[in-house]
């Protein structure tokens, strides 16, 4: 894993038969978390539980609110802040096990 790569858990394989209650997305910057968001997991699936509805912690954008997507079978996920172009996207690089691109504060409107 380097600065540009997003490390997911293998525990989504067996999310219906573990008692998950909260889900934490964090990034990371020498091996400590910068920003991170934690999620309650409780009554979910392994493709529910990322949404701004099930958000416990407090969004590193301050009080805006954001729409949260995750779409796994692209096995992408983003977060769009509702009053700025500036997001968080992470997105599986295109061939076998090249791990994932991760854009962080930059206009992902074209990307």
């Amino acid at each position: 894993m380097n600065i540009n790569t997003f490390k997911r858990s293998p525990i989504y394989r067996y999310w219906n038969i573990l008692p998950i209650e909260k889900v934490k997305l964090a990034l990371r910057k020498n091996n400590s978390d910068v920003h991170s968001l934690i999620f309650d997991g409780r009554g979910t699936t392994y493709k529910s539980w990322f949404s701004g509805s099930r958000l416990i912690s407090t969004p590193w954008f301050g009080n805006s609110s954001a729409n949260y997507n995750l779409f796994f079978n692209e096995e992408r996920f983003a977060i769009w802040p509702k009053d700025r172009y500036s997001a968080m996207q992470a997105q599986k690089k295109s061939g076998n096990n090249t791990g994932y691109a991760v854009y962080y504060r930059e206009d992902l409107r074209s990307k």
